[in-house]
């Protein structure tokens, strides 16, 4: 789960939050990508059922984490306002 992250304090979070997003951002990009040249099969349904888990996680872990401790990755939320994948826009 996302939240391992901060399951031990917010100590770390100057590390574990820009890498969580850019795990999640990358995610994101992969799953739009594999939407232009329509994947099918077992790799297109592995990456949907991956997405779809880790869209779950962020949605929780967003609900959990202050509002304050997510300025720490201001610069890189705003960067992805333009992001690909509707969802993560979304969120």
């Amino acid at each position: 789960s996302v939240n391992i992250f901060f399951k031990f304090g917010h100590r770390h979070i100057y590390e574990s939050l820009p890498r969580m997003l850019t795990l999640w951002f990358d995610i994101g990009d992969r799953f739009y990508a594999s939407e232009d040249v329509q994947v099918v099969g077992r790799s297109g349904a592995k990456l949907k059922k991956i997405f779809t888990e880790v869209m779950a996680a962020i949605n929780s872990f967003s609900d959990q984490l202050p509002l304050y401790k997510w300025l720490t990755a201001l610069p890189q939320l705003t960067s992805r306002l333009s992001h690909n994948e509707k969802d993560v826009r979304k969120l």
